[in-house]
């Protein structure tokens, strides 16, 4: 009988254990992450997903129509309302709300209180979150060294001829945006690049016709790097040039596990964005979450 009483205590303890952890997780506040641009002295707010409960969803039900996109401005974008700056995987300052809008999509402006002030300018985005990630100080962000760029674009080359885009026209191949950020803190580049490659007509570069994107995550280090994922896009009949595009906002631990995820923009119909979110999970990188239809 009292040979059992450990193995009873046992039980009970991973109970209780389970049942708090349980607790836990359905009590956890939702996480909330947002787009952040900067055009001049315009700080232009956008949200992107909301984690809660386990999934990646919709900051807000467009089933709901204004009613809830108006509650989430309400809540989230209201003037003084302030978020941590999230830039190279890290905390980078503070986001504060001047004003959010909810008429025509919810939006907002806002000021940066930011370590290094103007990071963000041209083309990079940055991200803001509800979430505190000072845990996870040890990613980064940088532009690649040289072999990582060189690198980086014999793996796009690779996967535009998988695609059957000719060898011709790769010599015109354009680098959009290439990132070298850290993921998961063992101080190895994963590289993240946006590609561009023209059509050509009768052997000569179509600067009249949509190009061929490729938007790429590759994996290795030094000179040697490997696809691990490739999302290709061309659509020969559209007039919008940009339609297809995905460009890096930036990368950042939405669920807690210690990895980055990383979060992108992809330019669709009538120049509007919407987002992406990919994960890596056993090796592979998947797209757990995108934003299209929904804003």
């Amino acid at each position: 009988m009292h040979r059992s009483l450990p193995l009873l205590i046992i039980i009970i303890f991973l109970t209780n254990q389970f049942s708090s952890n349980q607790a836990q997780t359905k009590s956890a506040k939702p996480v909330n992450v947002f787009d952040v641009q900067q055009n001049a002295d315009t700080i232009f707010i956008r949200p992107v997903v909301t984690f809660e409960r386990g999934e990646f969803k919709f900051p807000y039900s467009t089933a709901q129509g204004e009613t809830a996109r108006r509650r989430f401005v309400d809540k989230y974008f209201a003037p003084g309302k302030s978020y941590i700056l999230i830039f190279g995987g890290g905390n980078a300052g503070f986001l504060k709300i001047k004003q959010g809008y909810w008429q025509d999509g919810a939006y907002a402006y806002g000021e940066l209180n930011e370590d290094e002030p103007g990071r963000i300018h041209g083309q990079l985005h940055a991200l803001a979150t509800d979430y505190d990630t000072t845990a996870r100080g040890s990613a980064w962000r940088r532009s690649p060294t040289q072999p990582e760029r060189m690198a980086a674009i014999e793996v796009a080359k690779a996967a535009y001829l998988e695609h059957n885009v000719s060898a011709k026209a790769l010599e015109a191949l354009e680098v959009n945006n290439l990132t070298a950020i850290d993921i998961d803190g063992d101080n190895k580049a994963e590289l993240v690049g946006s590609f561009k490659v023209p059509q050509l007509d009768h052997d000569k570069i179509s600067k009249d016709k949509p190009p061929h994107f490729l938007f790429l995550i590759a994996e290795g280090e030094g000179e040697h790097y490997k696809a691990a994922r490739v999302n290709y896009q061309f659509n020969p009949k559209q007039t919008e040039y940009p339609l297809g595009s995905e460009m890096l906002c930036d990368n950042v631990d939405i669920d807690g596990d210690g990895i980055n995820e990383i979060v992108s923009a992809f330019t669709g119909p009538a120049f509007k964005d919407f987002y992406l979110v990919y994960q890596r999970k056993a090796g592979k990188w998947n797209q757990v979450f995108s934003s299209a239809g929904m804003q």
